[in-house]
């Protein structure tokens, strides 16, 4: 694997009342799009939302996509994720399937995305993958992140 993924947790949510990512989130995409960017992301995919899961991911990504200037790829289920890239890849889904998409690339984990972390990202290339909690907060270089576990 030549290239990079990047699976992020969608945007911190409102209130309890609703579904959709913060308000204050949402005036900081374009700061997380700068980060993306210095990062060469290619293709972004994200989830549909179901019965039993949200709509931020795919607010969250559809976002990014937005001032990023990209094209959003929906999958219906971690499954239908392709099985190969052609460049660095930013996929934005729910933490409670991060094991399964680290299993959809080949690689076994009991990783569990802690429940309260929305600044972390997951990276998957050629040397193996890593978590890095801190990924998306304000002025992280991208050279600090990069803490690995080989598979």
């Amino acid at each position: 694997m030549k290239h990079s993924i990047y699976i992020m947790r969608h945007q911190r949510p409102g209130s309890f009342r609703t579904n959709c990512v913060d308000p204050s989130e949402v005036r900081h995409v374009r700061e997380l799009a700068n980060q993306l960017r210095s990062l060469g992301i290619s293709d972004v995919f994200s989830c549909m939302p179901g019965t039993s899961k949200h709509v931020r991911p795919i607010q969250t990504a559809s976002n990014l996509c937005s001032v990023l200037g990209k094209s959003l790829e929906l999958c219906d289920g971690v499954d239908t994720l392709p099985n190969y890239i052609l460049g660095n890849t930013l996929i934005v889904w729910h933490h409670s399937d991060m094991s399964a998409i680290l299993s959809h690339f080949g690689i076994q984990s009991r990783f569990e995305w802690p429940d309260d972390e929305y600044d972390g990202c997951l990276m998957i290339n050629d040397q193996g993958w890593g978590y890095e909690p801190n990924f998306f907060t304000k002025n992280t270089p991208t050279e600090y992140c990069w803490s690995f576990w080989l598979i």
